[in-house]
């Protein structure tokens, strides 16, 4: 025995701990109780608690952002315009399209059709100068669950507005129009088509929408397609091309190659990324910088969480060599370990389970991570929670925890307990 620093007893706890409790039960139990301990083993404790709740909150954050981030990408690919465009050739009609329609719904991942007619006009109010427009005739109730530009409408409600007035076209125009040409909802115009045969119709501003794009608020305006074949001198039931909303964006042009197949050589599909090549490269260089960060973090978090099963394993040193003394064996001590890491796994998911929404929610709100609107294709990030993510997140945290520790403890075999009693 060293006679200068002797070994500290045995505490009369410890030893009914270890007397009473199962050999692989103890170690946990010892863990778990409390009692006093040196400002080294408060420090350990704390930091190993610390350590599971941070790790866990890390990816907590690093989940919730990539789902927000994904979410909001998905939603101004649908805003800017449909996912997929079906059209015949440049500039043919396709006429009796009910059945096409049919067609296209039947292609697996397509959510919505909605036809459409273009139209190239003039916009005119009494004697001022005229602002050309690009007329999109379209059917209301399909376009509303085709694109996302209910949000943007001063009314909010597309399919009333059209059908407010019988006898003019309604028009939806953009701010920018209105704005320049000083005009309102319910204003008076002159739908001018202009051409060899020329061909003005009295039309009413019955909404206005307000993307912030300036190709749109500035040259696009909405009217029925009723409307628009009436202004086209059209007789037939005949449309420009459809556009078609898919149930995920970001796989569209799958859905556009198998929409392709089914309608034959005569059709052409084309998904978003093929009209906005520049907006797709943006999307992907978006992608790639949020996976990368959610691996680092990923990384780092299981670094915490496997760190916390060693700053275990040195704070009860002490109590390891005894267990071995009283005739553990390393299979009992590796699934002893396991538990003591389940155990860290488990408080740093509650407790991330309980601040991680509340925090989610507050950073969302105050739009905490902003990026470059010039470079950036979404303004923010939100953090959004899924019940799969926190599943995911919980198991993590508790198996990996748990199986270091489990492999860790297999160097322990070569300790000699009596060293570790007489260092301690």
């Amino acid at each position: 025995m060293n006679a200068v620093n002797p070994p500290r007893p045995i505490r009369r706890s410890q030893t009914v701990l270890f007397s009473s409790a199962p050999l692989w039960l103890a170690l946990p139990l010892s863990f778990l109780k409390g009692e006093r301990r040196s400002r080294l083993g408060k420090f350990f404790t704390a930091a190993t608690a610390l350590s599971t709740f941070v790790s866990t909150m890390m990816l907590l954050l690093a989940f919730a952002g990539s789902n927000g981030a994904s979410t909001e990408l998905r939603s101004i690919i649908a805003g800017l315009d449909s996912h997929i465009l079906v059209f015949r050739g440049k500039s043919e009609l396709m006429c009796g399209y009910v059945e096409l329609i049919s067609t296209i719904e039947n292609v697996p991942s397509v959510v919505r059709v909605a036809p459409y007619l273009w139209l190239d006009a003039q916009l005119q109010v009494g004697d001022q100068a005229s602002e050309p427009i690009t007329l999109k005739g379209i059917v209301a109730e399909r376009e509303i669950q085709t694109t996302s530009i209910t949000p943007y409408l001063k009314s909010g409600n597309l399919p009333q507005a059209l059908s407010s007035v019988d006898t003019d076209i309604p028009l939806v125009i953009g701010k920018t129009i209105a704005d320049e040409l000083g005009i309102s909802t319910g204003t008076s115009v002159t739908i001018v088509k202009p051409g060899l045969s020329p061909r003005a119709l009295p039309g009413k501003i019955v909404d206005i929408f307000e993307t912030g794009v300036p190709a749109r608020d500035s040259a696009l305006a909405y009217t029925t397609l009723a409307a628009a074949r009436k202004l086209h001198g059209m007789e037939q039931d005949c449309i420009n091309g459809m556009a078609v909303k898919s149930r995920d964006p970001l796989t569209s042009h799958t859905t556009a190659r198998a929409m392709s197949t089914a309608l034959g050589n005569s059709y052409s599909a084309k998904d978003w990324s093929e009209t906005y090549p520049n907006y797709r490269a943006g999307i992907d260089l978006l992608k790639r910088c949020i996976d990368m960060l959610n691996v680092m973090l990923f990384a780092m978090a299981t670094a915490f969480s496997t760190g916390a099963v060693l700053l275990v394993l040195q704070q009860k040193r002490r109590e390891i060599a005894m267990l071995l003394t009283l005739g553990m064996t390393p299979a009992s001590l590796r699934f002893a370990v396991g538990i003591v890491g389940t155990l860290l796994g488990f408080v740093g998911a509650l407790g991330a389970l309980v601040c991680g929404p509340p925090l989610c929610a507050l950073l969302t709100q105050h739009q905490v991570i902003r990026l470059p609107e010039a470079q950036a294709t979404i303004a923010y990030i939100p953090f959004l929670l899924t019940t799969r993510d926190t599943a995911l997140i919980i198991g993590v945290q508790i198996l990996a925890p748990a199986v270091f520790g489990w492999w860790v403890v297999g160097d322990l075999n070569e300790l000699r307990p009596a060293d570790i009693l007489r260092d301690e």
